[in-house]
């Protein structure tokens, strides 16, 4: 066994074997740390958006109402849930709804026949442990529906001018 003298630190002594295990708390600090920087990476780092000309890109929060919108067009709901963002691409004929890392949209709203309204979005429910819910969170947001499939938008960012709501409809009807 090889001998490891005593570190004088801060008026204390670290040892041999103290030494291991500060290395290793310092390395899960510094994990935790990039799992934070990389999950509050800017939104579109994640997408994978074949945005050509004529088209705008509006971000969104994910919500209870977003996830609803999937599964009622058959499509994936992950990534679209609190906490997390996903992108609705606006071309001249159509909606489309892209989640995190997707490579093709998820799906589409037509946009010949798109009714687009401002609405309060479902963003979670809150449930006792026996399975009732006792709570309701709403946010101001921006319905698009084509009378076959819908999504609900809340705002993403900051807007440049007026409420984000009001930008998203500007960004929509552009």
């Amino acid at each position: 066994m090889t001998y490891v003298p005593p570190v004088e630190l801060l008026g204390g002594e670290i040892t041999g074997s103290t030494l291991p295990a500060i290395l290793g708390l310092t390395a899960i600090v510094l994990i935790f740390f990039a799992f934070m920087a990389r999950s509050s990476t800017p939104a579109s780092s994640g997408f994978v958006l074949d945005a050509g000309p004529g088209s705008t890109i509006v971000y969104s929060l994910g919500s209870h109402d977003a996830k609803r919108c999937a599964r009622k067009a058959r499509a994936r709901s992950r990534h679209l849930g609190e906490n997390e963002t996903f992108a609705v691409l606006v071309r001249p004929d159509a909606f489309e709804i892209w989640g995190y890392g997707d490579t093709a949209p998820r799906w589409t709203i037509e946009r010949a026949k798109a009714e687009i309204q401002t609405v309060g979005v479902l963003v979670k429910i809150d449930y006792w442990t026996d399975g009732i819910p006792f709570r309701r969170e709403y946010e101001p947001g921006v319905r698009i529906s084509d009378g076959k499939r819908a999504i609900h938008i809340i705002p993403a960012g900051s807007a440049i001018r007026g409420t984000p709501v009001e930008s998203v409809l500007r960004a929509l009807h552009s």
